[in-house]
């Protein structure tokens, strides 16, 4: 047995007395699949995660006597180092590694994540802080002239989509596509054993979303959903004010985002693809107003505008009552001409205000 660097994946055709043997942490026993030990980074949160086979306590295979195991995350860097002592007493070293990503998709999301990965403003401007947690494998689009794009943009191009979950050194899946193609996707890349990232908003139904949830635990890869707008500057700190009770006990939230050019083009237009302003900036207030103030939604009511003649929402009010008795509102309007503050929060002891982007709270 010859462990390899990077992900340092382990061949073993025994179950818990191999898992035990070899400290391999993270295993998905499978008849024609690797063991694979799999430390996963997460830079937002510092977490290390991890996944059980078989349901054997993590501590198990920490503290056997027979397992010597070390694991070192240094600061924002997704670095582990892994020791694992055999039978054998030979010592197994697995160095930093970096996690391989691919996006599917490379419209305007696909190009945004890979700008992130790599480092840069835009595709073809210099790094300027170059992730040494995850490293580009490459993008596939279903549409050839993208595809031509991103060659021409430097970068590896998959032809198809089984091509790329066929690659091994793919650990990450992006999905950036319209959002009707989010669930066929991401059950055909945790069933290739890969982990998921999903666009929002997720899918289109909650029974699509349970399937793929399903997928993931079936797989035993981790699926999530990209929800960027919780790191927003303002958000962070209104959420701050918030928990700290430093205006009191909240009464409301509102929070708006107001345009006046309609709603945007492309996909977003159409109903079969999930347009609409809902789906589109909806998702993201309404995610950040629960992750805030809690998820004990009892009533909702919401109005759609139809004004610009396309058969989906460009614009929506909803109203969110918690059964905590605060009260959320939020509007996505694609007609005003005068900006109401994005984000306005009510305590019991005070008031906190965000008007337009760049502001301060």
């Amino acid at each position: 047995m010859t462990p390899t660097m990077g992900w340092g994946v382990i061949e073993a055709d025994g179950y818990r007395e191999k898992l035990v043997q070899y400290g391999a942490l993270i295993t998905y026993p499978r008849d024609t699949f690797p063991t694979r030990l799999r430390c996963i980074y997460t830079g937002v949160q510092g977490l290390l995660q991890t996944f059980k086979p078989d349901e054997i306590a993590f501590e198990e295979l920490f503290f056997s006597k027979n397992v010597t195991t070390g694991i070192q995350v240094g600061g924002a860097r997704g670095v582990a180092l892994v020791a694992c002592q055999a039978y054998t007493d030979k010592l197994f070293e697995y160095t930093p590694m970096q996690i391989k990503q691919a996006v599917v998709g490379y419209g305007g999301m696909g190009q945004w994540h890979v700008c992130s990965i790599m480092g840069r403003t835009y595709m073809n401007s210099i790094p300027f802080n170059e992730s040494d947690v995850c490293e580009m494998a490459g993008i596939y689009d279903i549409d050839p002239a993208k595809r031509d794009k991103a060659r021409a943009d430097g970068l590896h191009v998959y032809e198809t989509l089984e091509e790329l979950l066929a690659d091994p050194t793919v650990d990450i899946v992006t999905i950036a596509t319209p959002n009707d193609f989010h669930e066929p996707i991401a059950i055909k890349a945790l069933d290739a054993g890969k982990n998921v990232i999903s666009e929002k908003p997720v899918t289109m139904s909650l029974a699509s979303l349970d399937r793929m949830i399903a997928a993931s635990e079936k797989n035993h890869r981790l699926f999530s959903v990209h929800q960027n707008r919780r790191l927003d500057d303002y958000f962070v700190e209104m959420k701050k004010i918030a928990d700290e009770g430093t205006i009191g006990d909240i009464i409301s939230l509102e929070s708006r985002i107001h345009g006046d050019h309609g709603i945007p083009g492309d996909w977003r237009k159409t109903v079969e693809h999930g347009g609409g302003m809902l789906y589109d900036w909806g998702v993201h207030m309404i995610d950040q107003q629960l992750y805030m103030l809690g998820y004990d939604v009892e009533r909702v009511y919401a109005h759609f505008d139809y004004l610009t003649g396309v058969p989906v929402d460009d614009g929506c009010f909803i109203d969110i009552f918690l059964k905590s008795g605060k009260f959320l509102h939020v509007e996505i309007c694609t007609y005003n001409f005068i900006h109401m503050p994005l984000m306005y929060m009510r305590g019991r002891t005070g008031t906190a205000i965000y008007n337009d982007w760049g502001d301060d709270v």
